[in-house]
């Protein structure tokens, strides 16, 4: 979820075993579940890769996104305290001066935080696991989104939090659900660039 598996990449299971400081069995049986959720995939050889995003994938993803982070969002707004408020508006500051340090992996992971942050309040375990299955199928093109995040990302965030500080329903998932289908548009374009490169044979 926070990109630092890039599409294409092959995943050892002994080296995934050495990073999480665990044995070689429960790095497997955790890839292995991974690759039938659909966030991996497997090789002829049985290697197990990040599979590349197409742009299908990615409407179906950010379809599904939206009904589901829009329904997580209408059920935690009415437990959004002046105390959750402040966490988001710490998080996206973090966030800033993350940006400001360039530092796109910290950046990715507070992003992760301020949605989270929100979807948890619904107390929905079952909803909050499927959206987390959602970032997972497109985490690996994080990255796209993350240099120059200023573009959107803070503005759409920031438009939240003032929604919520307003009480303001109906303008917080708006504002949510346009977080969701800018992110979406952005990593079509980057795979739409990456297949003229391809097909122009550089």
């Amino acid at each position: 979820m926070s990109g630092l598996f890039r599409p294409g990449e092959l995943l050892k299971i002994r080296d995934v075993a050495q990073a999480l400081k665990v044995s070689v069995t429960p790095a497997r049986e955790a890839l292995l579940s991974l690759v039938s959720a659909g966030i991996f995939e497997t090789g002829a050889n049985g290697t197990i890769r990040v599979p590349d995003l197409s742009i299908e994938r990615i409407i179906e993803v950010r379809k599904i996104r939206c009904a589901l982070e829009c329904m997580a969002a209408r059920e935690a707004f009415p437990r959004l305290s002046t105390g959750a408020i402040k966490r988001l508006k710490r998080l996206n500051g973090k966030m800033f001066e993350a940006n400001e340090k360039g530092d796109t992996v910290s950046i990715a992971k507070i992003n992760w935080e301020f949605h989270f942050e929100i979807y948890r309040l619904s107390e929905a375990p079952y909803l909050n696991s499927m959206i987390e299955n959602c970032w997972l199928l497109v985490g690996s093109y994080c990255h796209v989104l993350y240099p120059n995040f200023t573009e959107f990302g803070f503005e759409h965030h920031h438009q939240i939090i003032l929604a919520a500080e307003r009480k303001d329903a109906v303008a917080f998932e708006a504002c949510l659900k346009e977080d969701i289908i800018t992110a979406s548009e952005r990593l079509i374009n980057f795979v739409e660039r990456d297949r003229e490169v391809v097909d122009g044979g550089f």
